[in-house]
C-alpha cells in the first residue's frame, strides 16, 4: 500500500526500513536504493522524525505507524520477493545501480582493479581482478558465485516486475 507517488525511473528516493525489514533493506541495496535501516532501538517517534528531517520514504509492515507518515510505504507481505515487487513497481531504478551499494552499510562501491594487497585472502587475489571497495564500512566485493546468484534473483525480479506492469 504506497501512500506517497512514485513511479520515477532510477528516482533518487531515500529510504528508511524499520526494524522487521532487515532482509528487504538489504535486497534493496543489492538493487541499487538508498535505503537506510532502523533498528530495534529506534521508537517510532523516532522513525517519524528520522524520515520528516531527512526527506526519507518509510517502508514498514506496521499500519499505525505507516498512517503517522504521509511518505511511507505499507508492505502486506511476508514474502521478501513480494515486498521487492512492491518497491519496484512504486519506485522503478535502473539496472544500472545494481550491485552499487554495499548490502551491509550502505555505502556506495568503488570499483578497483588489479592488487588489493592483504585486503582479500590470497587464493580471491589470484582469481580475480576486480573487487568493489564501500566507502563507507570499508568492505571488499567480487564477483564469486556469490553475485551470480544475487544478479539472477535480481533478474528474476525484473522480469515478474515487467510482466505485472504488462498487465
Amino acid at each position: 500500500m504506497m501512500k506517497s507517488s512514485g513511479n520515477k525511473e532510477g528516482s533518487g528516493e531515500r529510504f528508511l526500513a524499520d526494524a522487521m525489514l532487515g532482509k528487504l533493506c538489504r535486497w534493496m541495496r543489492f538493487l541499487g536504493y538508498d535505503v537506510e535501516y532502523a533498528d530495534s532501538s529506534m521508537e517510532d517517534d523516532d522513525i517519524i522524525r528520522k524520515c520528516s528531517t531527512c526527506g526519507l520514504i518509510l517502508i514498514t509492515m506496521d499500519v499505525d505507524l505507516s498512517q503517522r507518515l504521509e511518505r511511507s510505504i505499507l508492505l502486506r507481505s511476508f514474502d521478501i520477493d513480494d515486498q521487492l515487487l512492491t518497491i519496484l513497481d512504486a519506485y522503478p531504478i535502473g539496472k544500472e545501480k545494481e550491485m552499487s551499494r554495499c548490502p551491509v552499510c550502505n555505502g556506495i562501491l568503488d570499483l578497483k582493479s588489479g592488487f588489493m594487497g592483504n585486503s582479500v585472502p590470497e587464493a580471491i587475489s589470484r582469481n580475480f581482478h576486480e573487487f568493489w571497495e564501500c566507502t563507507g564500512c570499508g568492505r571488499i566485493y567480487w564477483k564469486g558465485s556469490h553475485y551470480d546468484k544475487i544478479t539472477k534473483k535480481l533478474s528474476e525480479l525484473r522480469d515478474e516486475n515487467n510482466i505485472r506492469r504488462e498487465k
